[in-house]
C-alpha cells in the first residue's frame, strides 16, 4: 500500500469530486488522521486511477501556461500521490 499525505483542503476536494471512480470512493472514505493533516492509503492501481482522476481537474492558465489556482489542490493531490509512490 502506498500512503498519500493529504492537507485538509486536498481531503475536501477529494471528498466532493464528481465522478469519482468506484475503485477511489472506498480509499477515500478510508482516510486517516495523521498529524495535522491525513493519511489516504492506496494501491498501485488505485494511485494510478487517483493521478488521472486529479488530471481530469487539472487546468492551466492560458496566459502563463502554469496550473491555475483554482485547480493547484488537484495538481497538488497528483504531486502528493508520486512522491508517495517514490518513497
Amino acid at each position: 500500500m502506498i500512503d498519500v499525505p493529504l492537507t485538509s483542503d486536498m481531503l475536501t476536494a477529494l471528498k466532493t469530486a464528481e465522478e469519482t471512480p468506484d475503485t477511489l470512493v472506498q480509499a477515500i472514505a478510508g482516510v486517516k488522521p495523521d498529524g495535522k493533516g491525513f493519511v489516504l492509503q492506496l494501491s498501485g492501481n488505485q494511485a494510478i486511477a487517483m493521478t488521472e482522476m486529479c488530471e481530469w481537474h487539472v487546468r492551466t492558465d492560458a496566459n502563463t501556461g502554469k496550473v491555475s489556482a483554482a485547480t493547484k489542490v488537484w495538481d497538488d493531490i497528483i504531486r502528493a500521490v508520486q512522491q508517495a509512490e517514490d518513497a
